[in-house]
């Protein structure tokens, strides 16, 4: 094998402990340090490496990719998470900054959080776009139709949030207060019951944004509905 500082496995999150056991036999120079890059788990996943003397952590870009040859120019504008081993630290602060982009760096009991928030602020992007169509299908549009509805809403919503803020930039029923309009999109999801908790589950988010010196008689009744 080629002599490597670093060696980088990149490999679904079940099979890193395996791998990283299959790599023990391989003869050469051993790398100063080993890490994996599941956004959730620690670098001691790979303590087979690490009772070889190599200095352990993780490496995970704060980016989706797609497999596609794009992936390459979104890496460039992330941001990468570090965890490990001081001596796995150093290493991978240089590979980090190698590829000309910033870090952090997390305790390891503090992924599951870290990696939680992309999750939601990624995949749960698609999942609320997915139910958002859902419901305009119901209402008789059609994807395109749907689409051209949408499109313009989300773009606007993102621009107020980049510009203002999550609190500065809520609109809606749960942030007016609205409890009739709560009551009636709810009693709309009763036959669907995984958008009815998505809904009830968000509106509760939406009101913890609401500073607690504007909220009022409807912001409390809104609380008791969706629970």
């Amino acid at each position: 094998p080629v002599p490597a500082d670093l060696w980088l496995i990149t490999v679904p999150d079940d099979a890193i402990a395996s791998v990283a056991e299959r790599l023990i036999p391989v003869a050469g120079p051993r790398p100063k340090a080993a890490a994996h890059t599941a956004g959730a788990l620690p670098g001691s996943l790979l303590h087979s490496l690490a009772a070889q003397g190599i200095a352990c952590g993780s490496w995970h870009p704060a980016m989706t990719f797609l497999g596609t040859a794009a992936d390459s120019e979104a890496l460039a504008g992330a941001t990468a998470a570090l965890e490990g081993e001081p001596a796995a630290l150093s290493v991978l602060t240089d590979f980090t900054r190698a590829l000309g982009i910033s870090h952090v760096v997390l305790a390891a009991g503090l992924k599951p959080h870290y990696h939680a928030a992309l999750v939601l602020a990624s995949n749960g992007r698609m999942a609320l776009d997915a139910a958002a169509a859902e419901l305009l299908r119901a209402v008789g549009l059609e994807p395109a139709t749907a689409r051209s509805l949408l499109e313009p809403l989300v773009e606007r919503t993102e621009r107020n949030l980049r510009r203002s803020g999550p609190a500065a930039a809520l609109t809606g029923p749960a942030a007016r207060g609205d409890v009739r309009t709560v009551a009636v999109e709810l009693e709309a999801l009763r036959d669907r019951p995984a958008l009815d908790r998505l809904y009830r589950a968000l509106a509760a988010v939406a009101l913890d944004l609401v500073p607690p010196e504007v909220r009022g008689e409807g912001h409390y009744a809104v609380a008791e509905r969706i629970r």
